[in-house]
């Protein structure tokens, strides 16, 4: 018997727990699949509505009121752990344990630690947003060499109008021996044209794989950083979800994945290839 998926619910406090909650249960009917709801709590956030008051501060205590909570809106099947402090420490270790294929997660102080250090597939909500997708701006990693981190997207947002987004950073390095000690870098004219080969292979590869997926593809040649562009291109977009397609944890767009999450005004979904 194939082991049941799980999805992992993180939530760092009560202001955003009914969405992470909604959106796990919404997940778990698409997925069929299980729900562990990792609760951690800080300090200042013990006195707030629905857990308690300074008399009322043990584990045990939050941990009923959780599984209480959670009857109350027909998930009283899912596994409720409950902390304090250190959410994303909490949560690698939680998504490690039980092989989580996807972290839902409000949206907190930490969200640029917790996409560095967690390598699941990862969404993050933001505060106050209906959480319905119907817009979704996918920006693919220019080094992508699989399917499967599109196919993903496109099965989590099935029925959305889905934008496809690549853009081919121009960078040279200092160690580079083309590089003019005098002159200095090299203009984005001279860049182009050194690397004008490798990005019509780019470019080609990213309007035939939109082609066949029947998406709108836009491919662009970075000017102001991954980080930046994306953001902008995503806010002109005016989409209902983010999402981020990186091949591994180890390109560019990997990184700027860490700075984007916090910076984002819409969900961000960020998914990894390998």
């Amino acid at each position: 018997m194939a082991k049941q998926r799980r999805i992992l619910g993180l939530s760092t406090g009560p202001e955003q727990l009914d969405e992470v909650i909604a959106k796990c249960a919404e997940l778990s009917r698409k997925y069929s699949a299980g729900v562990t709801l990792l609760y951690v709590r800080e300090e200042r956030l013990f006195d707030l509505p629905i857990f308690g008051n300074s008399t009322e501060r043990s584990m045990e205590s939050l941990h009923d009121r959780l599984l209480e909570h959670l009857r109350e809106r027909g998930c009283e099947e899912w596994a409720v752990l409950a902390y304090d402090n250190d959410p994303v420490d909490r949560a690698k270790l939680e998504a490690e344990r039980e092989g989580s294929f996807l972290l839902v997660s409000d949206d907190h102080d930490e969200t640029d630690e917790m996409v560095e250090k967690i390598p699941t597939r990862t969404l993050i909500l933001k505060k106050g947003l209906p959480h319905r997708y119907e817009r979704v701006f996918l920006a693919l990693d220019s080094a992508y060499g699989s399917d499967e981190g599109l196919d993903e997207v496109l099965d989590f947002a099935a029925g959305a109008e889905v934008s496809c987004y690549m853009d081919y950073q121009l960078i040279v390095s200092t160690s580079d021996p083309s590089l003019d000690p005098v002159v200095g870098a090299m203009t984005p004219d001279v860049l182009m044209a050194e690397e004008s080969e490798v990005i019509d292979i780019r470019k080609n590869a990213f309007e035939q794989l939109c082609k066949a997926k029947g998406l709108k593809g836009h491919f662009e040649l970075g000017e102001h950083g991954l980080v930046d562009d994306i953001l902008d291109r995503s806010r002109e977009a005016e989409p209902d979800l983010l999402a981020l397609v990186t091949e591994d944890r180890d390109t560019l767009m990997a990184e700027a994945a860490k700075e984007i999450a916090p910076r984002a005004k819409v969900d961000i979904l960020i998914v990894y290839n390998h």
